[in-house]
């Protein structure tokens, strides 16, 4: 921070974290989450929308990895074109790659209100990047990376 605008916005911002449950900084870790809080509302509000206060990059990335696999999309269909892979193997996937997920959450990305996979709306952090390097060199090595990171501009 170097001005007192950006000061207030950081104020701003820790305010609207702490709205409903109260945090603390006395760690590395809780500064991280903080931290990941930020840089979350900086994306487009349409992105950030339900983005949880804690671990919402994660939460998010699993989300958008779910539908895709269920839409075929972001790589997904040369997978599924090459082998079967079952909702239990794509969950015990995204779990070795420190991605938490349940068969249930592909389930929810199947069911009547589940919304198609849109790119983009994955939010671009660190520990979302180094967790899809790690599913695409373990995992599956069809998987398009960048298509959960690239916004259509003209949308």
């Amino acid at each position: 921070m170097d001005t007192v605008d950006e000061f207030g916005d950081v104020r701003e911002a820790w305010d609207a974290y702490n709205k409903k449950k109260r945090y603390c900084l006395k760690t590395l870790a809780d500064y991280e989450q903080f931290d990941r809080y930020l840089k979350t509302m900086e994306l487009p509000r349409d992105v950030t929308k339900y983005a949880s206060r804690v671990d919402g990059d994660f939460k998010r990335l699993k989300r958008d990895l779910c539908r895709a696999f269920i839409a075929k999309a972001a790589g997904f269909d040369q997978v599924l074109a090459d082998r079967k892979v079952q909702y239990k193997e794509f969950a015990a996937a995204l779990k070795a790659c420190g991605i938490p997920c349940k068969v249930s959450d592909l389930d929810n990305a199947v069911g009547s209100k589940a919304k198609p996979f849109e790119p983009g709306t994955t939010l671009d952090t660190g520990r979302v990047r180094e967790a899809l390097a790690k599913l695409k060199v373990e995992h599956f090595p069809e998987l398009e990376v960048d298509v959960f990171f690239e916004r259509d501009e003209a949308a």
